[in-house]
């Protein structure tokens, strides 16, 4: 099944890729939100591949046109947030969706309504749609979904989607920490919920939830001992300060942090971090 299933992948990507990769850039080229652009839908399809492999070791109900549609999704989710940060983001990137077909007079997916209900309530963390995964229960595409948006959300890059976009809705730096907290919880419970027959997913999963608490741990003990703390430049604050800096404020990609940092500024925290940031994006890039 396993090898089905890839085949099937194969099949989507070389019929969909050239046109979902470009629609995704062009999509977010007025704005510079690394979190939530294109490559965050790259790395979101690359987690839905990794899903259905591992859900086909032990669910043979798997599609064509399940994979098909899970791709399509998976490129179309996040797409409203090049417009609006808001969470209600998803009605706008099902209307990008629908209009993509439209306007390029493409046939429509067998499973067009599913896709655009994904794209719509993906961000919703709505628990009846985190049941697990199980032997002869057909998932849905948004199950598959869901769980790969909160599997992006975790360790090195999810430390870094959630600072951008929490600074970029305008939360406070001391509330921040607590705020991302109390949502990584939510997914990552989901995520358990889900993956109880994915035990590599799970495993990999509790590592990056257990980086992502340690670092907002560390940060909001550094940001409760030091006054000023937009002016923090070293430790996990500085992270967070640097983000807010070149990302959020400035116009600078995360792979072009290092190069933009004074020397004499950042500590090896900082510099740690965003090595591995960058490490972990090319990964992601090349898989």
């Amino acid at each position: 099944m396993k090898t089905q299933i890839s085949q099937w992948i194969s099949a989507s990507e070389e019929k969909w890729l050239e046109k979902l990769q470009p629609n995704a850039a062009e999509a977010f080229s007025g704005i510079l939100l690394p979190s939530h652009d294109q490559d965050h839908h790259l790395r979101v399809w690359q987690w839905c591949k990794a899903l259905l492999g591992e859900i086909s070791l032990f669910n043979s109900s798997i599609t064509p046109d399940l994979v098909e549609g899970v791709m399509l999704a998976a490129w179309f989710h996040d797409l409203g947030m090049a417009q609006r940060l808001e969470e209600s983001h998803g009605v706008l990137g099902r209307t990008m969706c629908e209009q993509f077909f439209r306007e390029k007079e493409l046939p429509l997916p067998r499973r067009f309504d599913e896709i655009c209900l994904a794209v719509e309530k993906h961000d919703s963390k709505d628990e009846s749609v985190y049941e697990a995964f199980v032997s002869g229960s057909p998932p849905g595409i948004l199950n598959i979904l869901s769980i790969a948006d909160d599997l992006d959300a975790l360790g090195v890059i999810g430390i870094y989607r959630y600072v951008e976009i929490y600074l970029h809705r305008r939360i406070p730096m001391g509330e921040l920490g607590i705020s991302i907290l109390q949502n990584a919880t939510v997914r990552y419970r989901n995520i358990r919920s889900s993956l109880s027959n994915c035990p590599a997913l799970l495993k990999s999963s509790a590592k990056d939830f257990t980086t992502l608490v340690n670092f907002f741990n560390l940060y909001n003990q550094q940001l409760v001992a030091l006054k000023e703390p937009e002016r923090v430049l070293w430790g996990h604050l500085g992270i967070v300060n640097h983000i807010r800096r070149f990302s959020v404020e400035g116009v600078l990609r995360p792979c072009k942090f290092l190069e933009a940092m004074d020397e004499s500024g950042p500590s090896k925290t900082v510099i740690s971090y965003f090595e591995k940031l960058k490490n972990e994006l090319e990964k992601a890039q090349i898989q």
